[in-house]
């Protein structure tokens, strides 16, 4: 990936965790990054993607996950080399994102059981 980042000259930044991830985001945002290429689950893509929805700046995807929901159901190549290719290409998709609260999601959004099951504890979302 590094190798990649410097033929482009694109700066490449790992992140800790997610509240990491929502900084580094922000300063791309802010310092007027047009292309925000992340790797990363589910998980890492809903934060990278809240933090550039409403921006000038576009979210390229490499699927890293176990699922990859949202990756699949944009049609994203799941083999990395090939994703981040694909994401440095100068094609532009909008898609429309869903809100809760306020707060937008890029992929699923359950309520009712689906809910419950992500709160209890143990599970991913449950911690």
């Amino acid at each position: 990936m590094q190798s990649v980042a410097r033929e482009k000259d694109a700066e490449l930044v790992l992140t800790r965790d997610q509240a990491d991830l929502a900084r580094q985001v922000s300063r791309a945002v802010d310092e007027g990054v047009t292309r925000l290429v992340v790797g990363g689950d589910d998980g890492t893509l809903q934060v990278a993607g809240r933090g550039v929805a409403g921006s000038a700046c576009s979210l390229g995807i490499v699927p890293l996950g176990r699922g990859n929901d949202f990756a699949g159901a944009l049609g994203i190549n799941p083999h990395p080399a090939e994703a981040l290719a694909a994401a440095l290409e100068p094609a532009v998709r909008k898609i429309d994102l869903g809100t809760v609260n306020g707060i937008p999601f890029n992929c699923v959004a359950g309520v009712g059981f689906d809910g419950d099951v992500s709160a209890w504890p143990g599970t991913r979302s449950g911690w």
